[in-house]
């Protein structure tokens, strides 16, 4: 007996991600961040996100698309040291950062 496909697109598996939305996001540093997710994230354009995430991940990769499209509001993480833009995005007041403990 053949089981049926239910395989999904991205666009229907994320479905619209409303201005504002807290998206928590896998990931230690580059090992298991979900870039389909965040392609999407950006690709929809939703501002003002509250994203909750290991860390900010490395320029140019993961979560840093959505800081360099001005759409994180609000980023919770353990780390942003390997990330200069989130750390002068916070700096600027651009947007807002809780650091989470990651352990002792």
């Amino acid at each position: 007996m053949k089981l049926p496909d239910k395989t999904i697109g991205i666009r229907e598996a994320i479905g619209e991600t409303p201005d504002g939305a807290s998206v928590m996001v896998g990931g230690f540093g580059v090992p298991g961040t979900p870039f389909c997710l965040i392609e999407e994230l950006v690709r929809q354009g939703a501002k003002d996100l509250i994203i909750i995430k290991n860390d900010a991940n490395e320029g140019g990769m993961g979560i840093d698309h959505l800081l360099e499209n001005g759409q994180v509001a609000r980023l919770i993480t353990t780390h942003i040291g390997l990330n200069a833009r989130t750390i002068k995005m916070m700096n600027a007041g651009d947007i807002k950062v809780e650091f989470c403990a990651q352990g002792v």
